[in-house]
């Protein structure tokens, strides 16, 4: 569970590369707070990485592509992504009764 505007203006901040892939890692940090760290690789060389508080039940991680992800996430205020694994597809449910985003995962090596 995070902040949808909170998760976009983050989105925004990086600069997604050409394969569009973006990387999500569910995790806590050494003060056992829960966070996404989101990610993405411009040529193998530089690497942008932003966190972002949220909820979760178990750590993970995904990768998704970036323009997909803003458009999953912006109808909502708050937003849920449920994830079974990392090849299976992200569902994006929030606050909007009825409205269910389901986005692709994309093949990355961790």
């Amino acid at each position: 569970i995070f902040s949808a505007p909170l998760m976009m203006q983050r989105l925004q901040m990086i600069v997604p590369p050409d394969s569009g892939v973006v990387r999500f890692n569910f995790r806590k940090t050494e003060l056992d707070e829960p966070v996404c760290n989101i990610s993405a690789k411009r040529e193998e060389k530089s690497e942008y990485e932003l966190s972002l508080p949220v909820q979760f039940e178990n750590e993970g991680k995904i990768a998704l592509n970036h323009k997909f992800v803003m458009d999953a996430v912006k109808p909502f205020s708050m937003c849920n992504l449920e994830l079974t694994s990392i090849q299976s597809p992200g569902k994006f449910t929030g606050d909007i009764e009825g409205l269910t985003v389901v986005v692709m995962p994309m093949f990355v090596q961790w």
